[in-house]
């Protein structure tokens, strides 16, 4: 994964103050060896007083950009289940879209939506709800690779980002995360609750845009939802350009 901006600032300054670091000890050397003791002595204390008070202010720089990767991570984060939020979500989506263009890299997105999740809520409680909804999250993340991606869009909706994967592996993936999430349970004060879920298929490549991928997959998933009993994976191959 590459470093995020922050990151990349952190590194930035830390290099611009181990190099006035390093200019300051040097200029310490070079008084030591050239001036007057008395001139000495008082150059060299305000030249320690300075790299005390720089050591200072980048320990309080990199606080600072920490707490700012923390409140980034905050915002595109979901509470509940920790997965990207739809805002985190997208923006992984584009730029896995965006390396796409630039490699002729292709994928497959997962739209999930589960199945019969409001009587859920309504019989046992919306706890037993937020349990269903982290179980998902964790069966989500247990069923993807380390580059994938996993969201939760709102609600008991869900998507999955498989990257640089073939239309066939994407399909296969697909159809084996379709199959856990269906066989599924939870248990909940002594009873178990069957998670069920449909699944819409989309491929992509470097011509799509999120929107319109979103919005097949999205088509994909209510289709399967619409199959009744039976297998819940609709597969969605809309060719881009």
């Amino acid at each position: 994964m590459q470093k995020n901006r922050h990151d990349q600032a952190i590194a930035l300054e830390n290099n611009q103050f181990t190099n006035v670091m390093e200019t300051l000890s040097d200029c310490m050397e070079t008084i030591s060896h050239e001036s007057s003791c008395v001139c000495k002595q008082a150059s060299s204390t305000l030249l320690s007083e300075a790299l005390l008070a720089l050591d200072k202010a980048k320990i309080l720089a990199n606080k600072q950009m920490e707490r700012l990767n923390y409140l980034e991570n905050l915002a595109l984060t979901d509470e509940l289940t920790g997965l990207h939020n739809r805002r985190g979500f997208t923006k992984a989506m584009e730029r896995t879209l965006a390396n796409a263009r630039r490699y002729d890299e292709k994928g497959v997105l997962l739209f999930i939506d589960l199945n019969a999740f409001k009587p859920i809520n309504d019989t046992y409680g919306h706890d037993a709800g937020d349990e269903v909804l982290r179980q998902t999250s964790r069966l989500l993340m247990d069923n993807i690779r380390d580059n994938d991606y996993a969201g939760r869009l709102g609600g008991d909706e869900f998507a999955v980002l498989l990257v640089r994967t073939s239309w066939d592996n994407g399909v296969t993936r697909a159809k084996a995360l379709d199959r856990a999430l269906n066989r599924y349970y939870t248990s909940w004060e002594g009873r178990m609750i069957g998670i069920g879920a449909s699944v819409g298929v989309q491929v992509y490549d470097g011509s799509s845009s999120s929107a319109d991928l979103l919005k097949h997959a999205d088509q994909a998933m209510y289709h399967a939802k619409r199959q009744g009993e039976g297998p819940k994976l609709y597969l969605e191959k809309v060719q881009y350009g």
